[in-house]
């Protein structure tokens, strides 16, 4: 399980609760069960939603032993840690057809490699617009069970949006711009001929 006491104390401040009370997790107590019950949750959450580039990995797949009953002739087991597909192609980089079933990806091509967004247990490579992002979030879903306050709950959700928007600008900066091409749908309505 992911988990973090630096940031469970960042909470715990945000909340004006003891540090204490977080750093007994494995205590039978109330504040416990809901800090271990909402933070890899929140997190895998965020990477899932945010996408964010320190949590992308790549890998070249293997194909699976057994092929998929019908319809597709490969099948490929996902890694363990992946949270959401980005980009699935072949060894000549050309997006192909596929569908996700279950743990597995199912395709026609031989070859098979994708870009993902992991799940992190290592709480060091979060990055800082993110982690700032995150103890907001948290302090939002756990301020009304762990001191009643709906209006701190409130406005650690209102701080989170705004941190969320900062890391996911941020985030986009450090990429190149996409260029996408027009599909032979659209290059044949351009030219006149459809």
């Amino acid at each position: 399980m992911a988990f973090s006491n630096k940031i469970a104390n960042k909470v715990a401040v945000l909340l004006g609760i003891t540090t204490v009370e977080f750093l007994a997790l494995e205590a039978n107590t109330d504040t416990a069960r809901f800090v271990r019950t909402l933070f890899q949750h929140t997190l895998e959450t965020l990477l899932r939603e945010g996408r964010p580039n320190f949590a992308k990995d790549r890998q070249t797949l293997a194909q699976s032993a057994t092929a998929p009953n019908h319809e597709f002739s490969y099948k490929y087991r996902l890694p363990i840690d992946c949270l959401h597909l980005e980009e699935v192609y072949n060894e000549l980089t050309k997006p192909i057809v596929y569908r996700r079933e279950g743990n597995y990806l199912l395709t026609n091509s031989d070859s098979l490699k994708i870009t993902y967004i992991k799940a992190i247990t290592d709480m060091s490579l979060l990055d800082p617009l993110f982690e700032n992002a995150f103890v907001y979030k948290l302090a939002a879903d756990l301020a009304l069970p762990l001191t009643g306050d709906d209006a701190m709950s409130q406005t650690y959700e209102r701080r989170f949006q705004r941190a969320w928007m900062t890391c996911k600008a941020m985030d986009a900066q450090e990429n190149s711009i996409r260029t996408i091409s027009d599909g032979p749908w659209v290059s044949a309505h351009l030219s006149g001929v459809y």
